[in-house]
Parts: C-alpha cells; structure tokens; sequence
C-alpha cells in the first residue's frame, strides 16, 4: 500500500493534514485516522515500522508532542514531550523512521539552519535519548529518505540569494497622491 498526506505544505508548518492510504490494487484511498487526526495540526505524519503512525504536532485535547498512534486510532500508545533538544528543533520539521524503530531521521531547522538529525528513541517506550547533527552544509539541508537497507541517507541541499533591484523612477509618466 502507500501511504500519502494531504494538506497545506505538509512538513513547512503545522496545520491540520489528512493521511490516507491506497492499495497498489487500483482501489480508492481510505482515510487513517481520521479522528485522531483532525484534532491538531501537525509537521509531519509518517508510519513506523510496527504498523503505528507517528505524528509530530499539536493535538487540542492532549497538548504538543510526538504521539505515535495505533491504527484503530483509540489509543495514543506513546506521546512524546521531554529532553531539552526536542524543543529546539523549529519550523520544518519532516521525520522518517528507521526500519529498526530505534532512531527518527529528522529535518529541522535549529538556529535558523536546516539539517538532518538522527535521533535514537528507546524502542520500549519511545522516549528521545539522544539527537545527533548529520548535516553541516552551508544551505538547507532537506528532505532526507533512507535507502531501502537503511544504510545511506539521500538529501537536497537549498539554497537562497537575495538581490536588490534599482530601477529609475520616470515621475513624469505616473502621477502618486
């Protein structure tokens, strides 16, 4: 099956989004969770290894964090909010895990960069252990994917230039005021 995301710029954000999944058959996408997860707005939404999803936002009822849910949606299995360094990544914030389910590879932005990160998780109860900087490029690091073996990490690498513009101003041919 695949599993897609549909919202506002799922990843640049947190607004509400909606996950869906579709069969390779041809069938018609069903929506996952889509109780739990029209009472937030998220980052990023992705599936770990056991079956679960993981969403990293804000849920009305239970607060911000990193909850990782089961499918029938009833019960929030794991919900995260702890260690200092969770709280310093900012604006996007996109995760992928690794088959193993013992580390998040994560894209956020820390100190106005964007890098990757490898966060190892306990996998009993999921709690953030520690956070290590993968990327150090002089741009946005972004869009990790781990390979199909987990052994490397593909990225983008944006970047930005600004540019002022000077053009004469004809005030004979425009009338201001």
């Amino acid at each position: 099956e695949i599993l897609f995301l549909s919202g506002i710029a799922p990843g640049d954000g947190m607004w509400p989004m909606r996950l869906y999944r579709v069969g390779l058959d041809g069938s018609q996408p069903s929506e996952v969770l889509g109780e739990f997860l029209s009472q937030g707005d998220w980052y990023w939404i992705a599936p770990r290894p056991d079956g679960r999803i993981s969403a990293w936002g804000s849920h009305q009822r239970l607060g911000d964090g990193f909850f990782t849910v089961g499918l029938d949606g009833k019960h929030v299995s794991s919900r995260f909010v702890g260690h200092s360094f969770s709280t310093e990544f900012f604006g996007r914030r996109r995760f992928q895990w690794h088959p193993n389910g013992a580390a998040l590879f994560i894209q956020a932005e820390v100190s106005n960069v964007y890098n990757l990160w490898k966060v190892r998780v306990d996998p009993h109860d999921l709690a953030w252990v520690s956070a290590e900087r993968l990327t150090t490029g002089a741009g946005a690091d972004v869009l990790g994917t781990l390979s199909s073996d987990a052994t490397r990490l593909a990225f983008g690498s944006q970047t930005e230039s600004s540019r002022l513009w000077l053009f004469a101003r004809n005030t004979g041919a425009v009338r201001l005021g």
